[in-house]
C-alpha cells in the first residue's frame, strides 16, 4: 500500500488536491491511503508516527523547512514541493520533485497523474530466479544490476551480497521503467534514486549505498 499525506495552508485548496490525487490513484488502481493535515503540528506529529512514500507539501508553509529536513534524513519519502518560486533552493532536500509557478491548486492534475505513474513504477515489483526460488523485489529495494562474466548481479536492499541471475543487460533493461533506471555502460543498470555522483565525462557513477 501506498501511503501519502498531504499539508497545504488552505483547507479549500487541500479538498481539492486530494479529490485529483484519488482520481488518479483509482485510475491506475492502486492501493492507497491518503492522510490530511490541517496544520503543522498535525504534520510533525503523522511523520514522527507513519512511513509515507509520498508528502505533498506547501513550501510556504510554517513548519515547511523542519519537515522537508526531517524526510530528507528519512530519506524514504517522495515529496512534492508546491508553491516554489527559485528551484536553486530547493535541491538540497531530497528525494525531491519541484513543481515550479502553477498558478493554482487545480492545474496539478496532469503533475499528479505523473507522480502516480512514477509511485506505481516504483512500487511493481521486479522477479528473479536464484536458488530454485522465485524472489519479488520492488524497483525501490534494487541498487543496480551489474554484469560479472557470464551472470548478472543485482544488489538490492535486502542484503550485502548480491543475488546472481544468468540474463543479458538488454532483457534486463527491457522488464525495467526507464524512468527509474538508467544503463550507465554496456554492464550496469543503476537505479537513478540511489544514485550520488554522475560523471558523464569520466564514466563515473556512484550510488548512495556506497
Amino acid at each position: 500500500m501506498v501511503r501519502v499525506v498531504v499539508h497545504l495552508p488552505e483547507e479549500t485548496h487541500i479538498e481539492s488536491m486530494v479529490s485529483l490525487l484519488r482520481e488518479m490513484m483509482d485510475a491506475i488502481k492502486m492501493v492507497y491511503r491518503i492522510d490530511v493535515c490541517l496544520s503543522s503540528q498535525e504534520l510533525v506529529q503523522v511523520l514522527r508516527t507513519h512511513i509515507y512514500q509520498l508528502a505533498l507539501l506547501d513550501v510556504q508553509a510554517e513548519s515547511f523547512a523542519q519537515v522537508a529536513a526531517f524526510l530528507s534524513r528519512q530519506d524514504k519519502t517522495w515529496m512534492v514541493l508546491i508553491g516554489v518560486k527559485d528551484t536553486r533552493d530547493y535541491f538540497k532536500y531530497r528525494p525531491v520533485m519541484i513543481y515550479q509557478n502553477a498558478p493554482e491548486y487545480f492545474d496539478y492534475a496532469g503533475y499528479l497523474y505523473e507522480i502516480c505513474e512514477r509511485l506505481k513504477e516504483r512500487y511493481q515489483q521486479f522477479c528473479i530466479k536464484s536458488e530454485y526460488k522465485v524472489i519479488g523485489f520492488r524497483y525501490d529495494q534494487i541498487f543496480c544490476f551489474s554484469r560479472n562474466g557470464r551472470s548478472i548481479e543485482v544488489y538490492t536492499t535486502q542484503r550485502k551480497e548480491p543475488y546472481r541471475i544468468t540474463d543479458s543487460i538488454e532483457k534486463i533493461l527491457d522488464r525495467l521503467p526507464r524512468s527509474q533506471f538508467i544503463r550507465c555502460d554496456q554492464g550496469n543498470i543503476v537505479n537513478y534514486f540511489y544514485i550520488q555522483t554522475l560523471d558523464k565525462e569520466n564514466r563515473l557513477c556512484i550510488l548512495r549505498n556506497g
